[in-house]
């Protein structure tokens, strides 16, 4: 399930992209923001689609790369808690699957907050004002806080071991 949501946010992501393409004007598309939501910063819709399309290729391609190498062979690239407990081969598959699986949730997630922060840059361009504002950053941050205690406390050692 976990791969199949990274997909829908990938799609997403570049569905954005190509709305991008589509509805922005030639010139004069936000390209950099101050905190306060002003435009400091204009470009071209050829700047906005190169610049996202390549970092969406990079994220889409890493993606898959890092959830691989991150569970597979010695782990080694895996920093858990009580690893080397979590890591016995009774409990060694479930693990792994277990934080694929997370993995691919987590990425899924930097995939939207992109995905939201460009169409945005549509707005903006487009309308001439901040739609999203600081929210979504805020909040990926605090389920990225929520998902690492989350995590860290799934992998406690059991009282009896």
């Amino acid at each position: 399930m976990g791969r199949v949501t990274w997909i829908v946010s990938a799609v997403l992501y570049l569905g954005v992209i190509v709305w991008g393409w589509l509805v922005l004007p030639a010139d004069g598309v936000a390209a950099h923001m101050s905190l306060s939501g002003e435009v400091t910063r204009y470009g071209s819709r050829a700047e906005f689609v190169g610049t996202n399309l390549g970092l969406a290729l990079l994220m889409l391609g890493i993606t898959p790369a890092l959830s691989s190498a991150a569970t597979r062979g010695d782990a080694s690239m895996l920093n858990m808690p009580n690893k080397d407990y979590w890591l016995q081969p009774e409990r060694r598959e479930a693990t792994l699957s277990l934080v694929r699986t997370q993995l691919w949730y987590f990425l899924a997630a930097t995939n939207l907050l992109i995905a939201v922060m460009m169409a945005d840059i549509v707005a903006i361009s487009m309308l001439g004002r901040d739609v999203v504002g600081p929210w979504m950053l805020a909040l990926y941050l605090v389920g990225t806080i929520i998902w690492t205690v989350w995590f860290t406390r799934r992998f406690r050692r059991p009282e009896d071991a």
